[in-house]
């Protein structure tokens, strides 16, 4: 059964290695073996949000894109999972980190936002000119000749 607190790594398939972490469980469940459930014990002083923040970290993906294994569907086995290793800091520098990575992912949606709303200016844009175009409303020139 599923704890709020719980890290969740995809072991599987095209998708192996996205995290997440549950925040939430609105009602008790259980995931497929597909997916690690990592739980972090109680005598670790080990964050549950710094264990996702690491896992999704460029780091830790590449450790994850070389264990994996599998004949056309990728896998990473329990044993690998096991082994990794954890840089551990005091839960202040932990939250610390999160909140930097959090706040740069804002950042980079805001820019990411910011740039879908340039390209669909940009599309209007052509559209109009080429509705001009069309209906004479601009002359268009060959420099060609």
């Amino acid at each position: 059964m599923l704890e709020k607190g719980d890290v969740l790594l995809v072991k599987d398939g095209s998708t192996l290695g996205i995290t997440n972490i549950v925040n939430e469980l609105p009602f008790k469940c259980t995931v497929n073996s597909s997916i690690a459930v990592l739980r972090v014990k109680k005598s670790v002083k080990l964050l549950p949000e710094y264990l996702n923040v690491f896992l999704k970290s460029r780091t830790c993906q590449d450790l994850i894109d070389k264990k994996k294994d599998g004949m056309g569907v990728p896998h990473l086995f329990q044993s690998d999972i096991n082994n990794f290793s954890v840089p551990v800091f005091d839960e202040k520098e932990q939250q610390e980190i999160i909140d930097v990575v959090a706040d740069n992912m804002k950042n980079i949606e805001k820019g990411i936002e910011n740039f879908n709303k340039q390209i669909e200016y940009l599309k209007e844009y052509k559209l109009n000119i080429i509705d001009s175009a069309v209906t004479g409303k601009i002359k268009v020139t060959n420099y060609a000749d």
